[in-house]
């Protein structure tokens, strides 16, 4: 018995890997000697990558047995651990795809069909609607398979161990609980490298979970025990992210929601996988805006005048919403889903190149590629992110009291108990302030202004942003204390 391999088995040439959850085809051709058409001979083709599974195959062969009597019969399948046969186990489909197969006697094609049941078991059969349910299965039945294995252990007290030196690291580098988001600490060991920045390096999937309890933990002991529910429901979407067939978007519909309605789904609950909200919405939905309007700052320019569009044909104003009123942010989020990482690439470079023409700041995240892999916790996208989520608390607050003082609850014992909610007065003035410099900045964007002008405006709306964050975060510090 002898292995024969392919430039992809040797290690000559790399195994392509697959970008997030699609499909790859490798075509993968391998020469036969006579000398090699011997029983139980192993020809290995190609390397399945971690975390992959396959969805179809397609064997061509030539006519290898031109003699009086034809002999040969082909198996196909995945090799077993020991490379010399096909194998058995389940995680593997149980058996072999292909077995006897008389292709190469007189040269031809075989396809894959419904009725190769060992391959279904594999991969073939999923609950309709759910696109990465096999991947998603097999992915976990490997991890489990390596976890149970010799090295299972060091693997998961080592996956742990990086998770608290990683907490560790961001408490000592200055990095507030929301520093970076929560879906960029879950996924990849985070370099702090000074002010607010970090380098990103991601995790394979499904053994991030590891690190992710190890920091989880060490972040709830080292904020004194505090939001311990919050913080037990996030070990809970964690776990749920590994084991969930269906895929996992947190306590959300997109997690029961089939994948082709995920978008609109998404769209409608206004955060996207990560839990991050796609588009800034109005405060009050008794005083609504055009959506154009509340695009973030830093949108694609094609994407704020496409917004602009739609609200002004269903009958918007500049002031005004239309009958359908997005923002830029909703429709490349939308452009995103439609035409996969390509598509957002593009977006990124044309937001990249109003950037460069009109001077404004760029958050690295927009940066095609390098957002991958690098992040800024003190740039304005950051700053701005918890500017407006601490503003949609404040108004949770002052509803919270207005409602107190009309049915005569204590207010007094409730501004004692969140000494951040004696922030709502200047919530609402930091809100007005930092409008008013936007639109501004926008009136400079548009009238071809000088870049040092407004990348000047940029930074006094980023450091209004932080100083108010600073506010609210010391007002938290003071109740914990």
């Amino acid at each position: 018995m002898a292995k024969i391999q392919t430039k992809y088995t040797n290690g000559k040439l790399p195994m392509p890997i697959p970008v997030a959850q699609e499909k790859l085809v490798q075509k993968v051709t391998l020469a036969i000697t006579a000398a090699q058409l011997l029983l139980n001979n192993v020809f290995a083709m190609l390397v399945l990558p971690a975390d992959c599974v396959p969805v179809g195959y397609v064997l061509r062969s030539a006519d290898l047995d031109s003699n009086g009597s034809p002999a040969i019969a082909l198996d196909l399948g995945v090799v077993n651990a020991a490379g010399n046969a096909i194998s058995t186990s389940t995680v593997d489909g149980g058996a072999k795809w292909v077995a006897g197969s008389t292709l190469a006697q007189a040269g031809g094609i075989l396809l894959h069909t419904a009725s190769a049941s060992a391959y279904d078991a594999l991969g073939a059969v999923q609950p309709v609607g759910y696109a990465f349910f096999n991947a998603s299965v097999q992915g976990t039945a490997r991890i489990a398979e390596t976890l149970k294995g010799p090295a299972g252990k060091r693997i998961i007290a080592g996956g742990v161990l990086l998770g608290v030196v990683q907490a560790l690291a961001l408490a000592a580098a200055g990095f507030g609980d929301d520093e970076p988001p929560e879906f960029v600490r879950d996924r990849s060991v985070i370099l702090p490298i000074g002010d607010g920045k970090y380098l990103t390096f991601p995790l394979p999937l499904g053994f991030n979970v590891l690190p992710a309890v190890g920091r989880i933990i060490t972040e709830w002991a080292l904020d004194g025990g505090r939001d311990t529910g919050k913080r037990a429901t996030h070990l809970i979407e964690v776990f749920m992210d590994m084991f969930n067939p269906i895929g996992n978007a947190g306590m959300s519909m997109q997690t029961l929601a089939p994948t082709t309605l995920d978008p609109l789904v998404a769209l409608t609950e206004n955060k996207d996988w990560t839990g991050r909200p796609i588009a800034k919405q109005d405060f009050n939905s008794l005083d609504p805006t055009p959506g154009f309007s509340r695009s973030r700052d830093k949108a694609w320019e094609a994407s704020v005048q496409i917004a602009k569009a739609i609200n002004w044909i269903t009958g918007g104003t500049d002031f005004k919403p239309g009958a359908i009123s997005p923002t830029a942010d909703q429709l490349e989020y939308l452009a995103g889903q439609l035409t996969g990482g390509v598509g957002r690439e593009a977006i990124k470079l044309g937001t990249t190149a109003d950037a460069l023409t009109t001077g404004e700041n760029l958050p690295p995240h927009k940066v095609p590629l390098l957002g991958r892999f690098y992040g800024d916790a003190s740039g304005q996208s950051a700053q701005g992110n918890q500017f407006y989520e601490n503003l949609r608390k404040m108004h949770e607050h002052e509803n919270e009291i207005v409602g107190r003082r009309k049915t005569g609850g204590d207010v007094a014992g409730y501004r004692s108990d969140n000494p951040e909610a004696n922030l709502v007065a200047q919530a609402k003035l930091a809100e007005k302030v930092v409008g008013k410099l936007k639109k501004r900045r926008r009136m400079l964007v548009e009238s071809g202004a000088d870049r040092e002008a407004i990348k000047a405006i940029d930074d006094r709306i980023t450091d209004y942003m932080r100083r108010f964050n600073e506010r609210v975060k010391g007002a938290r510090e003071k109740e914990a204390a």
